[in-house]
């Protein structure tokens, strides 16, 4: 009886989904933490299955995680959002250290290739993977709005930004300078690091005309988020960039003249964007830089306009479908 509560409980696939994970506490040697989906405002938390790094897929029906295996091998897998039998996306060992990334259509998923330069495109129904040859290695990726072709970052330093069709696999290089990619409504937003040895970032965005660059925002140093539905908002994090002491501040950026809106107070991670612009998914406290480094939690926070409303305690890693 006691599951049949737990299965009416848990958010349909309709409704807008929340995923973290709650990292180990009990002991020292444990990566994977507990998958955990609940509703878009912390209710009804429930424990999938274990792993690292989870993202929602875009229409709520699956979480995709990493899991570091017995032999320290790191795969890519999928477990439905309300629990049940996990699958892997794509080759049994996968590179962790480039973010991988849902189709706005949850079709496919994108993620590097292990002890290589490459990256691979999942389709998530079918289990298949098709590979793509980089010259560098996989610095991340996002997908257009329609679902039919990617943008990758090959880390070459500079590192260009190449348009990848998901059908043929064709390419195209966009830039030859750009970093964490995100492709939205609004165009394809990226960070251009400043010549002369600064650590300082901008903000660039590849928007209509088709291959027209332009500098999106001229004050601050930032790295893009995710876009807001319409393109009209743009998530940005800026703050110190310490990998030992991650302390950053969320920013909400009008494409249209530039200005940004700091959202207080700082996060160690700005996770996403509600699709209308208006919330942010961040962490405060918490921390989780690498598979085996420090791992602790937080608190999973809705922002807007400067109010902060707590969704879970003791998380990392979030995202939602809001």
């Amino acid at each position: 009886m006691l599951g049949w509560v737990l299965l009416l409980a848990l958010p349909a696939a309709a409704q807008a989904v929340l995923a973290y994970e709650r990292p180990p506490t009990h002991s020292a040697f444990e990566a994977n933490g507990e998958i955990v989906v609940a509703r878009d405002d912390g209710a009804a938390p429930h424990v999938v299955t274990r792993g690292m790094f989870p993202t929602i897929s875009p229409d709520g029906r699956e979480v995709a995680y990493f899991v570091l295996g017995r032999h320290g091998n790191v795969s890519l897998r999928a477990v439905g959002s309300r629990g049940g039998r996990s699958r892997r996306l794509g080759p049994a060992t996968v590179d962790e250290s480039g973010d991988f990334a849902w189709s706005p259509d949850s079709r496919y998923v994108i993620v590097g290739e292990f002890a290589s330069s490459g990256a691979y495109i999942v389709n998530v129904d079918r289990g298949t993977s098709r590979h793509i040859p980089l010259s560098c290695g996989f610095g991340g990726g996002s997908f257009s709005p329609g679902s039919s072709s990617v943008v990758v970052e090959d880390v070459c330093g500079p590192d260009p930004l190449l348009a990848i069709s998901v059908r043929t696999l064709g390419r195209a290089t966009l830039t030859l300078n750009g970093e964490s990619p995100q492709w939205g409504r609004g165009g394809i937003a990226f960070t251009r690091q400043s010549p002369r040895g600064s650590f300082r970032r901008h903000l660039f965005v590849i928007g209509r005309p088709a291959g027209h660059t332009s500098l999106l925002a001229t004050r601050g140093s930032y790295v893009a988020v995710s876009w807001s539905a319409d393109g009209r908002r743009l998530l940005a994090l800026s703050g110190t960039f310490d990998p030992f002491d991650p302390k950053y501040h969320a920013s909400i950026v009008m494409p249209r003249d530039g200005t940004a809106e700091k959202l207080t107070p700082t996060f160690s991670e700005v996770d996403a964007l509600s699709d209308d612009g208006r919330e942010v998914l961040a962490v405060i406290g918490g921390d989780r830089r690498s598979l085996t480094g420090k791992v602790s939690g937080g608190n999973i926070v809705s922002v807007s306009s400067g109010a902060v409303r707590v969704l879970a305690h003791g998380g990392v890693s979030a995202s939602w479908t809001r």
